[in-house]
């Protein structure tokens, strides 16, 4: 059975986006990018580049996971939309966890391939999960 590769995307923090890169449960690469409030502008720019730092393409992408919050809204929408995305437009398995599952990266690595590796069926998406309750007006 083939190594699975899988991205993991964390932008619970509104100053910085955590991507790591892992071969099974191990990270094989992670950087943290400051951003400045500008995770718009600089999260896909940066998967790129890990992905070409590692010689790797979308295509060879067998999962994705990402940290579904609590954190900043925007920056949380932000690398939600784009872990949906590409899992829909790739066909593959999307996962999330929130903070309080992981102790660190290391730990967030690991429990994101076991839900992989466990579950037959996933989600079409990935909630955020924001710490409070949803006002919406009903006027």
């Amino acid at each position: 059975m083939e190594t699975k590769n899988i991205l993991i995307i964390d932008t619970s923090n509104a100053d910085c986006i955590f991507l790591g890169l892992t071969k099974g449960d191990i990270i094989v690469d992670n950087k943290k990018i400051k951003t400045k409030h500008k995770h718009s502008e600089k999260l896909i720019p940066s998967i790129e580049i890990m992905l070409k730092k590692n010689k790797l393409s979308l295509k060879k992408l067998s999962a994705i996971g990402v940290v579904r919050g609590p954190g900043s809204y925007t920056a949380l929408k932000i690398g939600l939309t784009v872990a949906n995305v590409l899992a829909w437009g790739l066909d593959i398995a999307v996962v999330g966890l929130k903070e309080d599952e992981f102790e660190n990266t290391d730990d967030l690595a690991k429990k994101i391939f076991k839900k992989i590796k466990t579950k037959n069926k996933f989600k079409k998406i990935v909630e955020p999960f924001y710490n409070n309750k949803a006002y919406y007006q009903t006027d």
